[in-house]
């Protein structure tokens, strides 16, 4: 039976006959190689019909383990289980607990005692876990290598031992800890001195003070850098990075150029909503800094939201992009800028050919239907957001039309399309394109 088709299975039954089956039974006999495959599937086909019970009783095997935010199957029982699975606990090196909210601190610091061969720990968005847990694996885990604390509630004290603890950590990712200060980051890096490779302190009260405190930890071969909405402002950051997240930060044009200079490796990079309120990024600012970025030859990933300087005097910063790496970028976002109008998309029609877009992220800006021919040239995109432009169904249909493999359409708050059709707008078309073969064929 095939990924697909026992997923489908899944689905069908009810909840007695869902762990009564024969064909779950038979799930024990699947070698492990196979188990973690099966698992990812069902976890993106059918997230909610994963309950503690079938997870422990098939899926505890294995190095990797990921539960989602959307199964809503996992509980504490489920997390204590993976102690007394046979063999499991102690080779387990990849553990991911994603926004499991209902998940408390003791029950997973008592879990954790049990992973002494954990390597990477996700517990992002787990907003019970905090302190006790990371204290639990700086105990324990001495291998660890990286650790993703988003939007926990762990404080400042439990990442400092962990830090001291395991030397061989070597990513750091802290997002959302307001008991993340200066001086608590100092103690934290103290030690950590050209050891980090990824380190991520979004939305924490991070100072220019850490700025060099920063500079100071990241390694030569750092590749992942995040600092936004913090006031810090870099001068100087290892070549090798690919992905950097300055959003909302204080930095100018002029420093952002010498800082992007060297960075030819960047493949990931967020300059949104720069200045903050003040929106720093103007349209003579992002022509500054074409050249640089220009030189990233594996740049494809852009944003540039909330930048609403841009389009102010008239200059076409956005036009300019789009004219120098239309043909390279295939993520880029450019949603809140509200002087954006169809001219400023007409480099996307220029290219000899189509735009490698993948998704582009549009929301909130001042488009109508005549940017429609422009997004058209942009044969290969899988996500378009439009909510809240000034789009009509009819534009969107010569989008849709144009491009086949569009898999995700976002249309809230678009006035020139009937409220349904924002939500199932690809039925509705489908529906049109039938019923316009039907006229046709009654005319003949």
């Amino acid at each position: 039976m095939s990924m697909a088709r026992f997923a489908q299975h899944v689905v069908r039954l009810s909840q007695d006959e869902f762990t009564q089956n024969r064909a779950m039974k038979r799930l024990a006999d699947l070698p492990t190689h196979l188990v973690q495959p099966l698992f990812e599937f069902l976890r993106h086909y059918c997230p909610t019909r994963l309950s503690g019970e079938f997870i422990t009783k098939y899926f505890l095997r294995g190095d990797h383990l990921v539960f989602s935010n959307d199964m809503t199957g996992v509980l504490n029982g489920t997390v204590k289980s993976f102690a007394s699975a046979p063999g499991f606990a102690t080779s387990l090196k990849t553990l991911e607990l994603r926004g499991q909210t209902d998940l408390k601190d003791n029950v997973v610091a008592a879990t954790l005692r049990h992973l002494p061969a954990l390597i990477s720990l996700v517990l992002r968005g787990c907003t019970q876990v905090g302190s006790r847990s990371v204290e639990a694996v700086a105990e324990t885990c001495h291998d660890l290598e990286m650790i993703n604390l988003n939007y926990t509630v762990t404080r400042h004290a439990a990442i400092r031992k962990l830090v001291n603890s395991c030397k061989k950590l070597h990513s750091i990712k802290v997002a959302g800890l307001r008991d993340i200060t200066d001086t608590h980051f100092s103690q934290i890096l103290s030690d950590v001195s050209g050891r980090l490779r990824q380190l991520k302190v979004r939305q924490t009260d991070l100072t220019q003070t850490s700025a060099a405190v920063i500079s100071n930890a990241l390694s030569a071969n750092a590749v992942a850098l995040d600092i936004s909405f913090t006031s810090m402002v870099l001068t100087e950051l290892p070549p090798n990075l690919e992905k950097l997240s300055l959003t909302a930060t204080p930095i100018l044009a002029a420093p952002l150029l010498r800082l992007l200079t060297p960075l030819k490796k960047l493949r990931k990079l967020s300059l949104a909503y720069l200045g903050g309120d003040v929106a720093s990024l103007s349209d003579d600012g992002l022509k500054l800094l074409l050249p640089a970025l220009n030189a990233c030859e594996r740049l494809v990933d852009l944003n540039l939201a909330l930048n609403n300087s841009l389009g102010l005097n008239g200059s076409g910063g956005a036009s300019a992009l789009l004219a120098i790496m239309g043909s390279r970028l295939e993520v880029l976002n450019l949603s809140g800028i509200s002087r954006m109008r169809w001219y400023d998309l007409e480099p996307l029609k220029a290219l000899l050919e189509p735009p490698p877009l993948r998704q582009l992220v549009l929301t909130n800006t001042g488009l109508d239907d005549r940017a429609a021919l422009y997004i058209s040239a942009c044969r290969h995109l899988r996500m378009l957001s439009l909510g809240g432009t000034g789009l009509s169904s009819e534009g969107v249909d010569r989008i849709v039309d144009a491009c086949k493999d569009l898999q995700e359409l976002d249309l809230t708050g678009c006035r020139g399309v009937r409220i349904y059709d924002r939500r199932h707008f690809f039925e509705s078309w489908a529906a049109r394109k039938r019923d316009a073969g039907e006229e046709d064929s009654s005319t003949e």
